[in-house]
């Protein structure tokens, strides 16, 4: 029996219309009084696309018929490990200088990622370790030698700092000035020795020695959509979310440093949507008709809000590669779907492009978040493949690339079309950022505020090229905990019963404690190297809160083991109640994966 609606009720709902009606005209009007701030010198006045490409393999962008703006590796492995960027090529930073003029010959903007302060001794995490004062004077100079190869070079290169560190900051206080960080206290001296011991300066440290080291460095600054206390704007999928609220939180964070950096780098996904939707998590898929959420255009608002409020441009950085079109694209491993990729290029109105360049947004760098996700090359090593469509995905391929030649073919249509002229600075943008439906006066708060951490490393090493995987950010799933293959028990020759070495690494992962929710959890990791393997690996253990795929925990020390030694890592946390995944990788000292494993879930009371 249907109820009739009092007069009340009824004034109620017309109040209501009316309010979001009032709270989603200001907001357009506010972004049409904004104006967008000034490309940074150096950088082209068209909108950028470029890759994740390792040392090595510049054949495949120089043959692939685009025209590319951008490449970009990591620098990573730790500031005091023996084993970081700066010693893979002699001298010591030689590496740096490799591929930058590696860049430069071919017509591309060098980017380096620089991902260090979780992978450094002795903490291997990022809060501990930036509070380190012995770690943080090695980091100072690990920058300052990577600042002096950025002079020696000569022209303009982006220095993404720390990817997901501002982030997990942000979420532990919303003020960098009452965050505690080894600056002066380092003993490094030089220009660091001004600045005070938090993390806002920690951030005018880098930039003080870029200032004086390098000026032809742009410092570009991470943002991460899931820092604020709103939750995850890429994977929140309800109408309320308050966008607004998230992008001042997030852009005060930075204004609170007072760092100048040049750029913000945006990561709006670590991995492909099919992928996560594999381990259970279907909200990564963005609604390519902005009609229910997540969304591109309740992006686009977020990101022009951070545009206006920090008056920087951005860059969208390891966006996905996979897509739904091409049969190639069967949700196997490398071959994983998105439609991120296809919804910015595919587009050949490039309407899509300029929405992105009307929030500020000047490039896309695409990339995979880890050894699983979808690749622009053949890094499954299948060469062209053609299985069966699975959902609609009825284009055949004719390159070898994982995602069918995809991104290839895309980009060179968007070159030959003419890349898009970015609007100028002081222009006022006319958004299609604005979300379908108003956010209300009453924000959804995130579920926790668990801190994330989350980068996706894809670490390189030159001269020769290295396979990528990135070192965080895995996607949450309940696995069992199954080794990757277990170990035979087959005891060789008396006297003693040693165990043959398996032919893979075997990960397992325990906990103990009394799993209620504030007491400390004890994680006992094992790793058992397989045969015919010896060396230096990074033995990575990730805890991850299923209820907001929020990174509680990482630990990843540099260990040498030979074949058939186990390693046992015993690590402690102290854990609210909610369901966890333990998730363990092994990875050479360059971050290149040698094993993983999606381990079992556990819950705390």
């Amino acid at each position: 029996m249907r109820k009739k609606l009092s007069l009340f009720a009824i004034l109620a709902l017309l109040a209501g219309i009316i309010l979001n009606v009032i709270i989603s005209s200001h907001q357009i009007e506010s972004a049409k009084a904004a104006t967008l701030p000034a490309v940074p010198s150096g950088l082209k006045n068209t909108f950028t696309l470029g890759l994740a490409n390792q040392a090595g393999s510049v054949n495949w962008m120089t043959g692939s018929g685009a025209a590319w703006d951008a490449r970009y590796a990591y620098l990573c492995a730790g500031v005091n490990t023996g084993s970081g960027w700066a010693t893979w090529n002699s001298p010591a930073g030689q590496f740096a200088s490799y591929y930058m003029s590696d860049s430069a010959a071919n017509g591309y903007t060098p980017i380096f990622t620089y991902y260090q302060l979780i992978q450094s001794a002795p903490n291997y995490e990022d809060y501990s370790n930036l509070n380190n004062a012995s770690t943080m004077k090695a980091y100072y100079a690990d920058f300052k030698l990577l600042l002096d190869k950025i002079k020696a070079f000569g022209k303009t290169t982006i220095v993404h700092v720390e990817p997901d560190l501002w982030g997990f900051l942000q979420q532990r206080n919303s003020n960098p000035n009452n965050i505690t960080a080894s600056v002066a206290s380092s003993g490094y001296g030089d220009v660091v020795a001004s600045q005070p011991n938090t993390v806002s300066g920690f951030a005018k440290a880098l930039v003080a020695l870029r200032d004086k080291y390098a000026p032809n460095a742009l410092l570009a600054w991470h943002i991460s959509p899931w820092a604020s206390t709103y939750g995850d704007l890429s994977s929140d999928n309800s109408s309320t979310f308050n966008v607004a609220g998230a992008a001042q939180q997030t852009a005060n964070f930075y204004l609170q440093t007072g760092a100048n950096f040049d750029l913000m780098f945006y990561d709006i996904a670590d991995r492909d949507a099919a992928l996560y939707q594999s381990w259970g998590d279907p909200n990564r898929w963005w609604d390519t008709t902005n009609s229910t959420y997540p969304n591109f255009n309740r992006f686009n608002q977020f990101a022009l809000a951070i545009t206006t409020a920090t008056g920087k441009r951005g860059m969208l950085w390891q966006v996905p590669i996979g897509n739904t079109l091409y049969k190639s694209m069967n949700n196997t491993t490398h071959h994983w779907q998105d439609n991120k990729a296809q919804y910015y290029l595919n587009d050949t109105s490039y309407q899509h492009v300029q929405d992105l360049a009307n929030s500020g947004i000047i490039g896309i760098l695409f990339g995979a978040g880890d050894g699983n996700s979808t690749s622009y090359d053949d890094g499954a090593g299948d060469g062209v493949t053609n299985p069966a469509a699975i959902n609609g995905n009825n284009l055949t391929a004719t390159y070898s690339d994982d995602d069918g030649g995809n991104l290839r073919t895309q980009a060179k249509a968007y070159y030959s079309h003419g890349a898009l002229t970015l609007p100028s600075a002081g222009t006022a943008p006319s958004p299609t950022a604005t979300p379908t439906k108003a956010p209300t006066a009453t924000p959804t708060k995130a579920p926790t505020a668990t801190p994330t951490k989350a980068p996706t490393a894809t670490p390189t090493k030159a001269p020769t090229a290295t396979p990528t995987k990135a070192p965080t950010a895995t996607p949450t799933r309940a696995a069992t905990a199954t080794p990757t293959k277990a170990p035979t028990a087959t005891p060789t020759k008396a006297p003693t019963a040693t165990p043959a070495a398996p032919s893979n690494w075997v990960l397992t992962t325990t906990t103990s404690g009394t799993l209620t929710s504030g007491s400390t959890v004890t994680f006992t990791s094992k790793f058992t190297a397989p045969a015919k393997t010896s060396g230096s690996y990074i033995l990575d253990v990730e805890v991850y809160n299923l209820a907001n795929n929020a990174k509680v925990g990482q630990w990843a020390p540099t260990k040498t083991l030979n074949a058939g030694q186990t390693v046992t890592l015993t690590n402690t946390l102290k854990l609210s109640a909610g369901t966890y995944v333990i998730k363990q990788g092994v990875f050479t000292t360059k971050w290149s994966l040698a094993a993983w494993q999606d381990g079992a879930t556990f819950t705390v009371k």
